[in-house]
């Protein structure tokens, strides 16, 4: 989905079978953000896995637009080189403990079920 028009980028997603879902930008951001899933939802998905920021996730959870949440967590430290842009109090309090972590296998990383 986009709201930006690049007509090359649009003939490559083509291409390669992508179908591009084009919106119109709104200043109401909770309009826009229910606006496009209503439209996935018209296209047949009821499930949507959403992979971003601090910052999104943190919108979507403020205006319930999301049931579940998982989050991964590296087993790499990152320290000086990684960068911390959250700075987003209701994403900084969830806490991923042994209780709410999901047996997978993701190579020494963790997945953690949070309730909201």
């Amino acid at each position: 989905m986009t709201n930006v028009k690049n007509l090359e980028k649009e003939k490559f997603l083509k291409k390669k079978g992508i179908k591009l879902v084009k919106y119109t930008n709104s200043n109401d951001e909770n309009t826009t953000l229910v606006n496009i899933f209503m439209k996935i939802k018209k296209l047949g998905f009821n499930r949507i896995f959403i992979e971003s920021g601090a910052t999104f996730i943190s919108q979507l959870i403020n205006k319930k637009l999301i049931n579940n949440l998982y989050l991964f967590k590296s087993s790499k430290n990152l320290s000086a080189k990684g960068k911390n842009n959250c700075n987003l109090n209701r994403i900084k309090k969830i806490k991923m403990t042994k209780k709410n972590e999901v047996k997978v296998n993701l190579f020494g990383d963790n997945l953690y079920k949070v309730k909201l």
